[in-house]
């Protein structure tokens, strides 16, 4: 499975390797999707590291389209995203480490919540029943690589 190996190498947040195996391990879960899967995502992250602002203006993006077992990936923003969130950098590296189980999600969520009452997360989700199960196993194994 992609991202998994003897040397685990860990990758740094919205780092082109972070993005690149963000891209591969979406690409790896579509083609087993069901053929009805339409999603999008777009990320923002702000107050990045200067060595990271590769977009300029102190923030970092990127969105996909999984469509069936198709997969678009791109840097940038899109408008149209069913998902959407900005974040803090800093605030939200401890989400992207996170492996998502049922037990540790409460935890999660009030995490995020002290981010928006912080005004360092927002989020915005159209059709709740559009995000594929699958993502939960993406973001794990991105969090169990991203340094």
């Amino acid at each position: 499975m992609t991202g998994e190996g003897s040397a685990m190498e860990k990758v740094e947040l919205a780092s082109p390797e972070w993005m690149g195996l963000m891209h591969s391990l979406l690409a790896e879960h579509a083609r087993a999707a069901p053929g009805d899967t339409d999603f999008s995502v777009c990320e923002t992250f702000t107050g990045v590291p200067k060595h990271l602002d590769r977009q300029g203006g102190g923030a970092i993006s990127w969105w996909c389209r999984v469509k069936g077992s198709r997969v678009e990936f791109g840097e940038g923003r899109i408008d149209d995203a069913d998902v959407e969130s900005q974040a803090d950098f800093e605030f939200i590296l401890p989400v992207a480490r996170w492996i998502y189980a049922d037990e540790v999600m409460a935890e999660v969520a009030a995490y995020k919540q002290r981010g928006v009452e912080a005004g360092k997360y927002a989020t915005r989700v159209t059709d709740p029943t559009k995000v594929p199960a699958f993502m939960r196993e993406v973001h794990n194994a991105l969090a169990a690589r991203t340094a």
